[in-house]
């Protein structure tokens, strides 16, 4: 093959990857191009993402590994403009043709196509091939990797347990990607076979460890996510999904997915049911895509976390823990001592959020700030700025930032009042600035600041995208990359 035939490939790998930037919709086109693609059908790091059967799920595992490629690779500003073409992300179904994706891929590297074959005649290396040369290093150094726990990677934040479904990007929301369609409501998810024992010895525990903490243990009807089937996307239109939900109970949720890794030891009788000492071992489930949550043996339920902004600041919030809640693992966000957790306003979708006219998250996320704050819907702008998914919960996850028309010191007057104001101690914990650049926002969001931390993986991932929207994610990256 000719050099004007393959410009870019130095590998069999390379190539593949160049067969991708070439399809009219990029990594929508994988599953058609998979006879085109037998090095990345093979390759450990798309393998070990990539469920038994599913050619969506093919097309989902590559996606996403091209994305954590990308997020690793940082060899300075080439991959970061040219990797981020319309490879992994992005469908480009602006685009009209191959050759017009490919020039397109060209301008974001900073070569015209002139430029491009003027570099080959002197001999340089083109600033688009050093890029898919270090895609492919990126792809041999995730497929050395373990993949028992997902992670949201960026600059040198890692924040565990999670994998993205849809993001923002600068001044643009979720929508721009990713659209969702809510059906009307389901049956809900049949209990597990082990259920009765679970209801007898873990639920009796749970309950009682609750009193003991003097936290209540609310056993009220939550929203569970049965369902996901992914849109066959119209031409130059978003990815979409339909989405099922079902009606379930906290207790349920509580004892089976918030404990997937509780040490049922105590419990003899339950893990002799089970044939192990844990669920998530006894079960053996591992959701890689949304699509996996149909055949998951627990309840995934819904929940939001708000990112609330009045006059260009974050509003801070600290939590009294008054409710028994899920709680947070070591990450990038718990590195220094013992500073006082906070969190942004946080919510579980109930049934009463499946109104018409918006979606079960976005009215949720509407009653958090109702309830916690004293905010109406007419004091706010909702931007939707991330979907990802908990592994260490199962549990869905809507990130929203709430842009307030309120001044601060009107804000606080709202909080005195809120219905749920206890949850928050009616008070703003901190106000940092809404961009990467200042420094204590930084240091929030990189676990640096030595007087609070974020409470959990859920609030790291509503300030990550919260300063996405506000900065951009490659300024995001670049300004954490040495702050850890």
């Amino acid at each position: 093959m000719t050099n004007k035939q393959n410009p870019f490939g130095r590998s069999d790998l390379d190539l593949e990857l160049r067969v991708l930037l070439a399809a009219p919709r990029g990594i929508a086109d994988a599953e058609a191009l998979r006879s085109k693609l037998p090095l990345l059908q093979e390759h450990p790091a798309v393998l070990s993402r990539t469920p038994s059967t599913g050619g969506r799920r093919f097309q989902r595992a590559l996606e996403r590994v091209l994305s954590e490629a990308i997020a690793l690779s940082v060899e300075g500003e080439t991959l970061k403009h040219a990797v981020r073409w319309h490879i992994a992300l992005d469908n480009a179904g602006h685009v009209e043709s191959p050759n017009a994706r490919l020039k397109r891929a060209l301008e974001i590297a900073g070569l015209s196509d002139d430029g491009y074959w003027k570099q080959r005649r002197g001999k340089k290396i083109p600033a688009l091939s050093i890029a898919l040369e270090s895609a492919e290093i990126a792809l041999d150094e995730l497929g050395r990797e373990p993949r028992d726990r997902p992670s949201i990677k960026m600059g040198s934040i890692a924040i565990p347990d999670l994998f993205v479904v849809a993001t923002c990007s600068q001044g643009q929301d979720t929508t721009t990607g990713m659209t969702l369609e809510f059906e009307e409501r389901r049956e809900s998810r049949p209990d597990c076979e082990e259920w009765p024992h679970l209801d007898a010895y873990l639920l009796t525990e749970l309950k009682d460890q609750a009193k003991a903490a003097g936290r209540t243990f609310y056993n009220g009807e939550i929203l569970d996510l049965v369902h996901a089937t992914e849109l066959d996307p119209a031409p130059d239109a978003p990815r979409g999904y339909r989405l099922g939900v079902a009606a379930t109970t906290y207790n349920r949720w509580a004892a089976t997915a918030l404990s997937l890794d509780r040490d049922l030891a105590r419990h003899p009788e339950l893990t002799k049911r089970l044939g192990s000492t844990t669920l998530r071992q006894a079960w053996k489930y591992a959701p890689e895509c949304l699509e996996d949550v149909a055949e998951l043996p627990a309840p995934c339920f819904i929940g939001v976390c708000v990112v609330v902004v009045a006059e260009d600041q974050i509003i801070v919030l600290a939590r009294q823990k008054m409710h028994v809640v899920a709680g947070a693992e070591p990450s990038s966000a718990d590195r220094s001592g013992k500073p006082t957790p906070v969190h942004f306003v946080g919510e579980g979708v109930e049934p009463k959020d499946v109104v018409a006219g918006q979606t079960p998250p976005e009215h949720a996320a509407l009653r958090g700030c109702w309830e916690e704050m004293g905010l109406d819907a007419g004091d706010l702008e909702l931007i939707p700025t991330a979907f990802v998914f908990d592994t260490l919960r199962w549990q869905p996850l809507f990130c929203y930032v709430a842009r307030c028309k309120l001044t601060t010191l009107e804000l606080e007057t709202r909080m005195h009042n809120a219905e749920h104001g206890k949850e928050t101690g009616h008070q703003i914990a901190a106000r940092l600035p809404w961009t990467i650049t200042d420094a204590r926002t930084r240091a929030l969001l990189t676990g640096s600041d030595p007087s609070m931390r974020l409470a959990s993986n859920h609030a790291e991932a509503a300030l990550l995208y919260a300063l996405v929207y506000a900065d951009g994610l490659e300024r995001v990256a670049s300004e954490t990359q040495h702050t850890i």
